[in-house]
């Protein structure tokens, strides 16, 4: 697969329609913390409480590398060199 041009990954990161979805995965990303993280709280149960939050900082760690890629950062886009490990 060719890699896309820097030219190319700037144009589409300043593009309308990117710059809206990545608005809207921030917006989500508010909504998931305010509501799931003030709701993760289990009363007398420790392990649901910390499950609870491990998926919650779990997903919006993907998704904040998800904006990252939106938002055009390039050294995603390159490929790994191998150091012969």
């Amino acid at each position: 697969m060719r890699q896309p041009s820097k030219q190319q990954i700037q144009e589409w990161a300043e593009s309308p329609v990117n710059e809206f979805l990545v608005k809207a995965i921030e917006k989500y990303c508010v909504e998931l913390n305010e509501g799931r993280g003030v709701n993760a709280y289990a009363p007398g149960d420790p392990h649901r409480t910390q499950e609870s939050l491990a998926l919650l900082n779990g997903e919006l760690s993907a998704w904040g590398d998800i904006i990252e890629v939106l938002g055009g950062v390039t050294s995603l886009f390159t490929e790994e060199e191998d150091d012969g490990n």
